[in-house]
């Protein structure tokens, strides 16, 4: 698959920042920032224990430099709009005469901050330099290919190899300034998760950041100047997408071939069965469900850059429907196990039963739930809502539901014939 560049997004004041040493009492004071890459947060207010506030800070935004009074370490408390706690955490060693970015972001763990400190870096003309880490616990690893925009990079070393998770790396060796082609994949393999193009100017550093929007593979990237206000955004130049085939078939054992925006892509589903997730570019798109050729139910939609999706084909071969749900492919901080229950069946409100207890009601066709549920968190079962009928169940075989997994288990089916499956999100 030709996966097309993406495009940068700037964000920020676009000043350049100079002399960033303040006295007051013969004091020389730090300089602090916020940036967020809580893609489920927004409008969050950042405190410090010197009684320092920033502005509210959306995600993929950042708060700008601020002089804060030196202390040393300081407890740093990030609320949301409810004034409910996103994140508490200490920073420590932090330099009176220093210059320093915090970022907000996911671990399994809960929310945190990473602290970098923005260094001055002595840098040869035409030359560029980058520091990089990953900012999500779920992402994994990367390796970082910076070529020409036509370079094959099946025989070429990455330019940073196994990008670090929530720590800095090591500034990479100096690059030449200029434009290039990054592309970045699972590290140790040639598998490109972005593709995209960054450009550097001469002697400047970077810091370059990988981080989730909502996939669990997918990253976005992001370019800092410790110099500069602006954050510069170059979104993922892709989606994923897998298919549930729910629809009862005329008869047992027909597979249905997937067709992706009107051609083949030579995957056959039997009812209940799940493909694995395909990268498409971010917009529009089809879906269809064919027998012999014939084609019995189709869903269009859009799919936006950097997430995962499901979609649901249900109920029968002769009277099919579909529907499209975004994954949570994001970090779970509970403990538990964050699952969403689907009723992907066309004909039958379902109550839902978790380890023998109930948790859903009368779950409607089309419809979800999200909730965190203690382990062990099998058996699933359906049932016909207002009664003890069961229409399906999931057991404890295929897929194992660990503590912080996010996962979806759906009911699917219809005219008398159900069936549950399962499967990780995150």
């Amino acid at each position: 698959m030709q996966l097309m560049g993406g495009s940068a997004l700037l964000l920020g004041s676009g000043a350049s920042l100079t002399g960033c040493e303040s006295k007051k009492d013969g004091v020389i004071r730090p300089y602090l920032r916020f940036i967020s890459l809580l893609p489920d947060q927004d409008a969050l207010a950042t405190t410090l224990s010197v009684a320092s506030s920033f502005p509210a800070l959306g995600f993929q935004k950042n708060t700008g430099f601020q002089q804060i009074d030196w202390a040393g370490s300081y407890s740093v408390n990030v609320t949301n709009a409810a004034k409910a706690s996103v994140a508490s955490f200490l920073l420590q060693s932090v330099a009176q005469k220093s210059r320093n970015t915090v970022y907000l972001l996911p671990t399994n763990a809960g929310n945190s901050g990473l602290l970098v400190a923005d260094e001055t870096f002595s840098i040869n003309g035409g030359k560029s330099v980058i520091r990089t880490f990953t900012a999500s616990s779920v992402l994994g690893l990367f390796d970082v290919y910076l070529t020409g925009p036509n370079d094959d990079i099946a025989t070429r070393t990455p330019t940073v190899v196994g990008t670090p998770n929530s720590a800095l790396s090591r500034p990479a060796p100096e690059i030449a300034s200029g434009s290039y082609r990054v592309r970045l994949t699972t590290t140790n393999t040639k598998n490109v998760m972005f593709d995209g193009t960054v450009a550097f100017d001469s002697q400047a550093a970077y810091t370059m950041v990988m981080y989730s929007v909502g996939s669990a593979q997918l990253p976005t990237l992001m370019l800092v100047r410790p110099d500069s206000e602006v954050v510069q955004v170059i979104p993922s130049n892709a989606a994923r997408v897998r298919v549930v085939q729910g629809a009862v078939p005329a008869a047992a054992g027909i597979a249905s071939a997937i067709g992706l925006d009107g051609k083949a892509t030579g995957i056959a589903l039997p009812f209940g069965n799940v493909s694995e997730y395909q990268m498409v570019a971010p917009g529009a798109h089809s879906l269809t469900l064919s027998v012999n050729g014939g084609e019995y139910a189709k869903w269009s939609g859009n799919f936006q850059a950097g997430r995962d999706y499901t979609v649901y084909f249900s109920g029968t071969q002769g009277a099919a429907s579909s529907f499209v749900v975004e994954d949570n492919g994001l970090p779970v901080t509970t403990g538990r196990a964050k699952v969403r229950f689907i009723n992907a069946s066309s004909d039958q409100s379902a109550d839902v039963l978790v380890n023998f207890l109930p948790k859903v009601a009368a779950l409607a066709p089309g419809k979800d739930a999200v909730l965190d549920v203690d382990l062990p968190s099998t058996p699933v079962s359906f049932v016909a809502a207002g009664s003890l009928r069961e229409l399906a169940s999931f057991g404890n075989t295929g897929v194992a539901v660990v503590a912080n997994g996010a996962y979806s288990v759906a009911l699917l089916g219809g005219g008398g014939r159900y069936m549950a499956v399962a499967f990780k999100t995150n």
